[in-house]
C-alpha cells in the first residue's frame, strides 16, 4: 500500500495580511493557477469604500489636547492611567443625509474634559461627500469622494491641533483611494475561505480558520497555497 493511499486529506490553515492586490491581479492569478474563476469576488464598488472609511470602523483619531500629535489609543501602562485625567479630543465621522445623488457625512470633533464628565462638540470640522455616478452605463456603486475642510472652524483650533485635523481629513481620502483600488485583507481571507469551503471542507474549529479537506483536492490546495503566497509579494 502506497503512502498516498494512506493519506485521508489535509489540514488547511492560512494567514492573509494587507497588501496591494487588485481584482485584476486576482483574476489573472486564478487563470494562471487554473482555479475556478466563478469564485473571484465581484468588482470593487466606490460606494462600499466610502461607507467603510466613513463608517463606525473607519478613520477615527483620538489625542490628548495638550499634545495633538500624540494620536491613537493610550498604552496599557501607568501612562494610560495618567491620561485618564487629561482632556482629550476625538475626530470621528457622523452621517448627515443620503439620497439618490449624494451621501453626506460630517467630521465631528468631540472633546472630553479631564474628569470624563462632560462632552462638547464641533459638529462640522469637515464634510465628506460621496457623489453617486448615475450616468447611463456607469458601474454599480460608482461615484467620487470629496472632502471639504471647514477652514473657519479649523482656524479656531490651536495650530498643532489644526495639523492633526488636516492629517485626518487626508487619511479619509487616502484610505478611500486604497479601498477603491485594492482588495483588503478581510476580502482576500474571504476569497480563500469560500474557496476552501467550496471544496467541501470540514471545520476543525467551530469558528473556522482550520479546515480538513479531502485528498482529492490536493492539486487545488497547492494552487491555493501559491495564490496566498502571491498576495504578499
Amino acid at each position: 500500500m502506497s503512502d498516498e493511499s494512506l493519506l485521508l486529506g489535509h489540514l488547511v490553515l492560512y494567514s492573509v495580511f494587507d497588501g496591494q492586490v487588485t481584482r485584476d491581479d486576482l483574476v489573472r492569478w486564478f487563470r494562471e493557477l487554473k482555479l475556478d474563476e466563478d469564485l473571484v469576488p465581484p468588482p470593487l464598488r466606490n460606494v462600499d469604500a466610502f461607507e467603510r472609511v466613513t463608517g463606525p470602523e473607519g478613520v477615527r483619531v483620538t489625542y490628548p489636547l495638550h499634545d495633538p500629535a500624540s494620536t491613537g489609543p493610550a498604552s496599557r501602562s501607568g501612562r494610560r492611567r495618567r491620561k485618564e485625567l487629561e482632556a482629550s479630543a476625538t475626530l470621528m465621522v457622523r452621517p448627515v443625509r443620503r439620497d439618490g445623488g449624494h451621501i453626506v457625512r460630517h467630521v465631528v470633533r468631540e472633546v472630553r474634559d479631564e474628569e470624563r464628565a462632560n462632552l462638547t462638540y464641533d459638529t462640522r470640522i469637515g464634510v465628506a461627500t460621496f457623489h453617486r455616478d448615475n450616468s447611463e452605463g456607469s458601474a454599480e456603486g460608482a461615484g467620487t469622494l470629496t472632502v471639504e475642510p471647514n477652514h473657519t472652524a479649523i482656524a479656531k483650533l490651536p495650530e498643532a491641533e489644526q495639523t492633526t485635523v488636516h492629517r485626518m481629513l487626508q487619511a479619509l481620502q487616502d484610505n478611500y483611494r486604497h479601498r477603491c483600488t485594492y482588495l483588503t485583507s478581510d476580502k482576500l481571507r474571504s476569497v480563500v475561505r469560500k474557496y476552501v469551503e467550496h471544496l467541501g471542507a470540514i471545520r476543525v474549529r467551530p469558528t473556522g480558520g482550520v479546515y480538513f479537506v479531502h485528498r482529492q483536492h490536493t492539486q487545488t490546495l497547492r494552487a491555493l497555497r501559491e495564490l496566498v503566497g502571491r498576495f504578499e509579494q
